[in-house]
């Protein structure tokens, strides 16, 4: 498997940068776009490591602007996604919109979109999970996100993607709302293999606090894992997990064979 970081929040000389994500993977079987950042930053990027998107399969974590607006820069092939990411959704801090720019139509107008809350096998070696369960009793039970009508938005699109291998499996993530210990569960129970041997992506862990540490105590449990944190995971996060666990850092422009 070959990852190359198209967009990430951290700044690299010579790279275009901004707050989103955007990764092309590639594997023996297959290749995909998983989000597209915020802009066409990503496109022009993948340009200058001479990577053509055209014949990716391209996923979309969840409806949030830094994720996928910049599928409004490229179309055709297959865009893979939950159901419920064209939900109005907006901060709670200013209520300002953070969902997609482009609706359902125009999607359904660039792409072959596939919708599906259960997971769905691309081929046999990658699956997009879908809406993940969260069972885990302190994660996902805040969000700083409200719906249109004013409810409460726990972001159930957000989804990742899992690529199992011989050795095992590797988890694929774009902002991980749903929480580390509810990802690692799901992407257990679907592939049936609980030898996690990397997470990359956005975790959305912000804070040091108890939570942490308990998620800590759950990843060193897995003796192979690596994890590549990025975007929406804060340095001070970061530090704490290389305390005690492998992990790399990858910026805009690095690729990672694993």
């Amino acid at each position: 498997m070959k990852i190359t970081i198209l967009s990430e929040n951290k700044p690299k000389e010579g790279w275009l940068t901004e707050h989103g994500l955007s990764m092309y993977i590639e594997t023996e079987e297959h290749s995909f776009l998983f989000d597209t950042g915020a802009s066409d930053h990503f496109l022009r990027n993948a340009k200058k490591c001479n990577i053509d998107l055209k014949a990716a399969t391209k996923i979309l974590s969840h409806g949030h602007w830094d994720h996928g607006n910049g599928l409004e820069y490229i179309s055709g092939g297959t865009l893979i996604g939950h159901k419920d990411i064209f939900l109005d959704r907006y901060r709670n801090r200013d209520d300002s919109y953070i969902g997609l720019k482009l609706d359902r139509r125009a999607l359904e107008e660039r792409f072959n979109l596939k919708l599906t809350q259960s997971p769905l096998w691309i081929n046999n070696q990658t699956v997009f999970l879908g809406e993940i369960p969260r069972n885990c009793p302190f994660e996902s039970k805040t969000t700083s996100f409200h719906l249109k009508e004013g409810t409460a938005d726990f972001v159930p699109d957000d989804s990742a993607v899992v690529i199992k291998e011989k050795e095992g499996i590797h988890i694929i993530t774009g902002c991980n709302h749903s929480g580390l210990n509810n990802l690692m569960d799901y992407a257990i129970e679907v592939t049936k293999d609980d030898r996690i041997l990397s997470i990359i992506g956005g975790l959305h862990l912000k804070e040091i606090n108890n939570d942490l540490d308990r998620t800590i105590v759950r990843i060193k449990k897995y003796p192979n894992i690596i994890l590549a944190p990025m975007h929406c995971t804060s340095q001070i996060v970061i530090d704490k997990l290389k305390e005690s666990c492998s992990v790399k850092e990858l910026y805009t422009g690095d690729s990672w064979e694993k």
